[in-house]
């Protein structure tokens, strides 16, 4: 369980259940998620540089990718923060996405 009696202990777990509600339609809900997403990513950047939360990586990044299309300034400004921490880590899975977010980069 991530939540026990005195807060959330782990964050990286939680961007799992975030990341379901940045498919959500309602805009509000994806601000939200969005804006969380790029605080614990830029709080917790070195966790994902290793292989251990490759599975939450390949959820996340095809939906943030999705995003770099979202007419709502403050999710794809949150989305690009997020993409743009994750590009400094070493993680080969990101690497492996870069060449997708910068040609979505290059056409907004």
């Amino acid at each position: 369980m991530i939540v026990y009696w005195g807060g959330i202990t782990l964050w990286p777990e939680i961007v799992d259940l975030l990341a379901e509600e940045l498919d959500s339609n309602q805009a509000m809900i994806v601000e939200h998620a969005s804006f969380a997403v790029s605080i614990i990513i830029e709080d917790s950047s070195s966790i994902f540089e290793g292989p251990k939360y490759n599975s939450t990586l390949s959820k996340l990044l095809p939906i943030l990718g999705n995003l770099l299309t979202c007419e709502n300034k403050w999710v794809l400004s949150n989305v690009i923060s997020t993409l743009n921490i994750l590009i400094t880590t070493s993680n080969e899975l990101i690497s492996a996405h870069l060449e997708n977010y910068l040609e979505a980069i290059l056409n907004l």
